[in-house]
């Protein structure tokens, strides 16, 4: 039986329309089986944001790559004791309301004084940062380098990364970052690339900083590139690629995730849930810097970019 929806629910999202984003009404499609429908409550902006704002141009499309909320209706096939829970989802998350697969979810255990707020960003931004290390481990790394690593993410994997003994060198662009990565993060290596020592503290020579890393990295080294933020195209010594058998690879959160056997997701999701409610977040919290409006969106995606390092922007979806 698919589940009906009255005209109590009623629909607004960003979507790409005639040309453009914009904030619309729309129609609650059926609720099928396995599927939950979600009153969402926030979501967030991330890079990734930006960029599907900027790049993407498929009619229908719904802005916002994560949103969490609670459980309003289940499909056939769904637990009824889920129905009011708390969870986090990926996809479509700039939205008063969302239908989503009970697989594919973040379910939260304990809601006790559960704030919303702080569980906008459980899904982007720990299985990005859970992928990119899990990679690692796969390679045998000691030791991973992470660019621009003040942003929220690579807190993140600073954080599991010394979690599981792997250890981090971690390049920034300000002085207080070098700071607040040591004192805050138990970051042992941390190297600004402004400074006019940089290159001598990497033991390395030139300007593309990526490539020159790379080119000192040891034999059997992987390059993971997960961004495009600099907007400037790399360069690197093809020789050294083939003579030290290095090798670059994508990673893109949503593929990874795909990739998984659902034991695994499962597994994965558990233990995202488990830090950010019983551990306080201390290793997938992220910091929450300003909260704004449905509404709101458009203004707020040029805003957050500005001072993306210092925290995340954050879109209440629900109506008061």
């Amino acid at each position: 039986m698919k589940f009906q929806f009255s005209n109590q629910f009623r629909q607004q999202f960003v979507q790409y329309q005639g040309g453009t984003f914009k904030l619309v009404d729309g129609e609650l499609p059926l609720l099928d089986k396995g599927q939950i429908f979600v009153e969402v409550q926030y979501s967030t902006i991330n890079p990734i944001d930006r960029i599907m704002y900027r790049a993407k141009k498929e009619e229908g499309f719904v802005m916002g790559t994560e949103g969490n909320g609670y459980i309003r209706q289940i499909g056939d096939g769904v637990d009824k004791g889920l129905i009011g829970r708390f969870v986090s989802f990926t996809l479509g998350g700039w939205a008063r309301y969302a239908i989503k697969d009970i697989n594919e979810v973040i379910i939260f255990q304990d809601q006790s004084g559960l704030d919303p707020r702080k569980f906008a960003n459980a899904f982007v931004n720990p299985l990005t940062g859970s992928g990119l290390i899990d990679l690692a481990k796969k390679h045998n790394a000691k030791a991973v380098v992470i660019l621009a690593a003040s942003s929220q993410m690579a807190k993140q994997m600073i954080r599991l990364s010394r979690s599981l003994g792997i250890e981090t060198v971690n390049i920034v662009r300000r002085k207080e970052q070098v700071k607040d990565l040591i004192e805050n993060y138990g970051a042992k290596y941390v190297l600004n690339q402004s400074s006019s020592t940089f290159f001598l503290d990497l033991e390395c020579i030139g300007g593309n900083i990526p490539g020159d890393i790379f080119a000192k990295m040891p034999p059997k080294s992987l390059m993971v590139a997960y961004g495009i933020l600099s907007k400037i195209r790399l360069s690197f010594d093809s020789f050294d690629l083939i003579k030290n058998d290095k090798y670059i690879q994508s990673f893109f959160v949503f593929r990874w995730l795909n990739s998984l056997e659902h034991e695994e997701k499962k597994q994965l999701f558990e233990k995202v849930a488990d830090d950010l409610q019983n551990n306080k977040g201390q290793i997938f919290s992220t910091n929450i810097i300003k909260e704004i409006p449905l509404e709101e969106w458009r203004e707020a995606i040029d805003e957050s970019e500005k001072i993306a390092s210092q925290g995340k922007y954050i879109i209440k979806c629900a109506r008061n």
